[in-house]
């Protein structure tokens, strides 16, 4: 949708299937990439050109929950929980103007019996010093309360790039901001 909106009409079948065979760099020149986040990282070169080329406004994402889920084993050696950290590597490379991330409530939890920090606290004071550096405002939310047909508590990073900050006057606290109706069903 997002490619036949903003960048070409797809006229067949074949014109989507042939875009999605190009090369990584052919791709990200045209202004979408669709493939794993781990594969675009292995291309550092072409992000490094592209990115001091084209300045984002912004990197939005939620990193699969699964290993931050409390249903879950919370072993914080879950494959699945460095994809976070592949967010970060592509902030790093991207140096957007903002970032905002997402993830279930149980990133905020400690791996209590494996002795590790939050996710989500790594992951604020990762975006505090990668790349030009960002404020960062952790938020909780229940997405219920936004349009979402379902009890779903979130919480969420947002992001602003320092300079832009302090050039817009926007600040953020070290406080986790809760919707004011966070725990309330609709």
């Amino acid at each position: 949708t997002y490619f036949h909106n903003l960048i070409s009409p797809i006229e067949s079948p074949q014109a989507w299937q042939n875009y999605l065979n190009q090369d990584i760099q052919k791709q990200i020149t045209q202004g979408l990439y669709v493939g794993e986040l781990e594969n675009l990282l292995t291309h550092k070169s072409t992000l490094r050109d592209y990115f001091v080329e084209t300045e984002i406004d912004i990197v939005a994402g939620g990193p699969p929950c699964q290993g931050f889920s409390m249903a879950g084993r919370r072993n914080p050696e879950d494959s699945r929980n460095l994809l976070p950290h592949q967010f970060l590597s592509f902030v790093r490379a991207a140096n957007p103007k903002a970032v905002i991330m997402e993830n279930v409530v149980g990133m905020r939890q400690r791996f209590a019996k494996h002795d590790v920090e939050s996710p989500f606290s790594e992951i604020i004071k990762a975006l505090g010093k990668v790349g030009k550096k960002y404020i960062v405002q952790p938020v909780q939310l229940n997405a219920m309360h936004y349009g979402v047909p379902q009890h779903r508590p979130r919480v969420m990073l947002i992001a602003v790039r320092k300079d832009i900050a302090r050039q817009l006057g926007i600040s953020a606290t070290d406080n986790l901001w809760n919707s004011k109706s966070f725990d309330k069903p609709a």
